[in-house]
């Protein structure tokens, strides 16, 4: 085959017929053996247009295909997608779906607004919508409710009738959104047997990357696909399942042998990436986690590697001891792109952020962290639509939940806003009050100087309010928020017109964003919240924010969800080929913090 694997590894490629599990470790070359035993079954015989592999995401799909037509000269490739792009062709070839019938966020919001009204919910925001929509994906995919997913102050029987009254309003209106496609899916298979033979025949070949991820739905659909040859060879880690929030169960790998009893079973134990230290500490910490496969993890790397733990009182004290120590390794000559900060919640790396860019040091991590802050952007949103009758609704919906106006955010346009038509409809309403004093504030600052303007929102609109309130109850330090209100407010003093002062911020962030997107992303350190982080690898890793309450979040409840944080934090270690920097800080805002029980299963006392 041109490489030389291991003998596990070996085993995976030559496996033909079949259902077959393959456990892959971290860095234990999973994408290698998909593409090498799709070779293999070419080599076999199969066509390749009869090989189904199915992904998570786009990138994955296109780089696998690209190894296999550019590695392996196989063409036509077989067929690679994503879950929902295999089976929403699928639904298009049979016709049963209209692409111009998928529904976009804002329709869906549309509908939901609708079926939330009719259930007696009046008062709502945006933040009630948005978990509201993640409830309903959770419920498809999994076919249950999670309460930690609903919106704050409701029952499960009010989600269970806005459920079906969004469901009902969906079809009326003829849409479908793309959890909808697998429930399609399965519903098309079921009352159309002579069809799912046909596509059985079609691909008589399955493979599934990332299989840890699949949730119920997933998993019954690709099995059901793969009878009777149950030629389905699925390849995941349990221990990198990471997903739980979106309905992921690594539990179909461990009863994967109870629904397949002849299935072959193939643990790739060999780590090829990090070096010994990182291998023996991540997989001393997963060890703790009892509903998982055993396995013997090991190094293949000869070089021992390094961890250190980075101690700070606050969250400034963490911001410039990591900047720090990352200039140390830049000025050393560490290239850029094999360093990234990894984080488990986003609240934590502010002040480093601010920390990287007030160094300016080459190839800082993100030197536009201010044009990308919510405050840039929520007040942007204010003056913006201070100007016009006719505004976007994006900045009008900004505007009116940020702080929350306790206005129902209904009467909107899809794309824009008429204020005097919105508050002609509001008067109609229980909003009516709130809604006409929102209107005149909007109308006021419009007649005010840039720097007046954004005093008067900070003030006098609860925005400063906002600030602090959005910091406490994400332990960060409000100071850096109120600096990027002051960097407005002083650049605002340069300017008499808000027109003018908006465009020329809109220009500034527009040059930083080409700036960035121009230059060479190799050339950038990689930050990444801990999910984002899946799927890549680094020669120094810092995962800043190792505390608990953080990593665990206090919101894992329960032995299963302690078990998930774990293999997040598993995940975010196992990042590291080199180096691995662990960062405990004792205070985010006016929280106190403690380490990470994490730490002393991964090291012993500390």
């Amino acid at each position: 085959m041109g490489r030389i694997l291991s003998n596990e590894q070996q085993a995976a490629v030559d496996h033909f017929m079949g259902p077959c599990l393959c456990i892959a470790g971290p860095g234990s070359g999973k994408t290698l053996v998909i593409t090498e035993r799709i070779a293999s079954l070419v080599k076999k015989g199969v066509e390749p247009g009869r090989i189904l592999v199915v992904t998570f995401t786009r990138d994955a799909a296109s780089s696998m295909k690209r190894r296999c037509e550019g590695e392996h000269k196989i063409y036509p490739s077989p067929a690679f997608g994503t879950f929902h792009s295999v089976f929403y062709n699928i639904l298009l070839k049979e016709g049963k779906i209209r692409p111009e019938r998928l529904i976009s966020g804002r329709k869906a919001i549309g509908l939901l607004s609708l079926s939330v009204n009719e259930c007696g919910r009046k008062e709502v925001n945006s933040e009630f919508y948005s978990a509201l929509l993640r409830t309903i994906s959770y419920y498809k995919n999994t076919g249950f409710l999670d309460e930690n997913l609903y919106p704050n102050d409701t029952t499960t029987d009010e989600v269970k009738s806005i459920i079906a009254s969004f469901a009902k309003n969906t079809t009326d209106a003829g849409y479908f959104d793309f959890d909808d496609i697998l429930v399609e899916t399965r519903r098309f298979f079921s009352s159309h047997p002579e069809r799912l033979d046909f596509w059985r025949k079609r691909f008589p070949f399955i493979l599934v990357d990332e299989a840890q991820d699949m949730n119920k739905l997933q998993y019954d659909i690709i099995t059901e696909l793969s009878h009777p040859l149950d030629n389905l060879f699925l390849v995941g880690d349990d221990d990198q399942a990471i997903y739980g929030f979106r309905g992921s169960d690594p539990s179909f790998l461990l009863k994967f042998r109870q629904d397949f009893p002849k299935a072959e079973s193939i643990i790739l134990n060999k780590n090829y990436r990090s070096d010994s230290i990182i291998v023996e500490s991540s997989a001393k910490l997963i060890s703790e986690n009892r509903e998982r496969f055993k396995k013997n993890l090991s190094a293949f790397s000869k070089d021992r590697g390094n961890i250190e733990l980075i101690t700070s009182k606050d969250e400034r004290e963490e911001g410039r001891l990591v900047a720090q120590k990352i200039k140390e390794l830049l000025d050393r000559g560490e290239d850029p792109s094999e360093i990234a900060v990894l984080y488990r919640s986003r609240m934590v790396s502010a002040c480093l952020l601010e920390e990287m860019e007030r160094l300016s040091s080459p190839g800082t991590c993100d030197d536009i962290f201010f044009y990308k802050s919510f405050v840039f952007i929520d007040i942007l949103s204010y003056l913006e639509i201070s100007q016009k009758d006719v505004v976007k609704r994006e900045d009008f919906v900004t505007a009116l939940t940020h702080p929350d106006k306790n206005i129902g955010v209904i009467g909107l346009g899809r794309k824009e806003v008429d204020k005097r038509e919105w508050l002609d409809k509001m008067k109609k309403t229980v909003f009516a009050k709130d809604a006409v004093l929102f209107i005149g504030d909007i109308s006021f600052i419009s007649r005010l100087s840039p720097s007046a303007a954004i005093n008067y929102i900070l003030k006098k609109m609860g925005y400063g309010k906002f600030i602090r309130d959005f910091s406490y109850k994400n332990g960060q330090d409000a100071s850096i928020y109120n600096r990027h209100a002051e960097i407005l407010q002083k650049e605002a003093m340069r300017f008499r017109h808000i027109g003018d002062f908006c465009e020329a911020m809109h220009e500034k962030k527009e040059r930083a964003l080409f700036s960035e997107t121009k230059s060479d992303r190799k050339s950038k350190i990689g930050c990444y919240t801990f999910h984002g982080s899946k799927g890549l690898e680094f020669n120094t890793v810092f995962i800043i924010g190792a505390c608990d309450g953080i990593t665990p979040s206090d919101k894992a409840d329960t032995a299963a969800k302690i078990e998930e944080e774990r293999r997040i934090f598993y995940v975010a270690m196992t990042r590291a080929k080199k180096s691995l920097y662990i960062s405990v800080c004792g205070k985010y805002g006016n929280h106190i913090y403690y380490p990470s029980p994490f730490l002393k299963e991964a090291f012993g006392s500390l």
